[in-house]
């Protein structure tokens, strides 16, 4: 039996804003096209997770709003277990995003996201890790409290711990010491490690945390695993919008892991979901 997948992470509602060119500092672009759907880095993986075939549980918050009540609609509609997704009186997180013809702006306004307690987060991966054995994949846009805690609870039980370092921010000494496999994309690698050449600092990041994925778009994906430094070509595709390519990437590498793959094969899985993603318009357009 496959492991299951333990998503601790965001969930927001997406403003899209689609535009033939990214705005400047002070500069206005008229003539987006607009839509709004479901988004939030954590929310987007527990997608990915989901429709690559795990039995996915997120753990997260939104608030008691009509945007609250979507999200976890349309969460379920993916297969998503959303028992642990607890309902605070802060608003849903919402996000502005701009995207481009190969890239985008994000701004996020975390609401519920930011008041999810650590200890309800230790004891909802406690009761998820009753269930079957399997990965926890941790979303950076949380607090640093409850992505500490919920490293270190997902380790007790005898999960392998992944985490999304996006935003890019050190990584504390209790999520450090759990051995994590650290996935960021090359911008992150950089901020994180300090070295601009990404294989470079998939092994810095490797040296200081356990095991390292640096994503890198069109140019495919570099990293390093039990001292196996490697790389991945990324898939040719026609590219139309990149939002939710990286958080697509990360929930398939999820399930592979949580299937049994290896590493390598799971940077496959997780390296088509991702091209996927990029090849449609919206965090989960691939998804539909």
């Amino acid at each position: 039996m496959s492991g299951i997948v333990i998503v601790v992470g965001s969930v927001n509602i997406d403003e899209i804003y689609s535009v033939a060119s990214l705005p400047g500092p002070g500069e206005t672009v008229i003539g987006a096209a607009y839509q709004r759907a479901g988004g939030g880095k954590g929310a987007n993986m527990a997608v990915s997770a989901a429709t690559s075939g795990a039995a996915t549980h997120l753990i997260g918050a939104v608030g008691v709003d009509a945007a609250g009540s979507q999200a976890l609609s349309e969460l379920q509609m993916f297969g998503v277990d959303t028992t642990e997704v607890v309902r605070l009186k802060e608003p849903t997180g919402r996000a502005a995003v701009i995207t481009g013809p190969t890239d985008n702006l994000i701004a996020v306004a975390s609401g519920a996201n930011a008041a999810l307690d650590p200890e309800y987060v230790i004891e909802a991966v406690s009761r998820i890790a009753q269930q079957a054995n399997g990965v926890c994949l941790i979303s950076g846009e949380l607090e640093d409290e409850v992505i500490s805690a919920a490293a270190v609870a997902a380790h007790r039980a005898g999960f392998a711990v992944l985490y999304n370092a996006a935003p890019a921010k050190p990584l504390g000494s209790s999520l450090a010491a759990v051995g994590p496999t650290v996935i960021v994309n090359e911008v992150e690698a950089t901020q994180l490690s300090g070295v601009d050449d990404p294989g470079a600092a998939a092994s810095v990041l490797a040296k200081l945390y356990g095991s390292a994925v640096v994503t890198r778009g069109g140019d495919g994906v570099s990293w390093v695993n039990d001292d196996q430094h490697m790389s991945s070509p990324a898939i040719a595709i026609s590219v139309v919008d990149t939002t939710g390519a990286g958080d697509a990437f990360c929930g398939a590498f999820a399930a592979a892991r949580a299937a049994g793959d290896d590493f390598s094969g799971a940077i496959d899985r997780g390296n088509a979901a991702g091209a996927s993603a990029a090849s449609s318009a919206g965090a989960r357009g691939w998804a539909k």
